[in-house]
């Protein structure tokens, strides 16, 4: 999901106000996005057959952990196979973190008397953090 707005603060009566406050546009961008989907693989040949990256063993119905950052999957869900074996866990089954983010930008243009316009403007940003829903 991305949201886009734009909007221009409007123009006061107040002088000092006016002065400070008028003509700047405000834009912002919101973005979202789910969390991709997740394979828990081990780089060991368990199988013996060549192939490095191998599934694991899923061995608990519930693979999250308490969905932190730090804690996003329970690792006591996960277990080797039996040497020579290949794991049960499925391809893609677990839903990865969501995530969103927030950009903006300002800027300001303006007639004075003494220019005909002034431009000034802030530095985008952005600000982002994991979400789990």
């Amino acid at each position: 999901m991305r949201d886009d707005r734009d909007v221009e603060t409007p123009q006061f009566t107040n002088r000092g106000l006016n002065i400070l406050a008028s003509g700047w546009n405000v834009a912002g961008v919101l973005s979202a996005r789910s969390g991709v989907w997740l394979t828990v693989m081990t780089l060991r040949d368990i199988a013996a057959n060549g192939i490095l990256q191998q599934r694991v063993d899923q061995v608990l119905a519930n693979p999250y952990g308490d969905k932190t950052l730090d804690n996003y999957l329970n690792p006591a869900a996960f277990a080797y196979p039996a040497p020579g074996q290949l794991g049960t866990h499925k391809r893609n089954s677990i839903e990865g973190p969501a995530y969103w983010s927030i950009e903006r930008s300002s800027t300001c243009g303006r007639s004075t008397t003494s220019s005909p316009r002034r431009c000034c403007a802030m530095p985008p940003g952005r600000a982002g953090t994991p979400i789990v829903m």
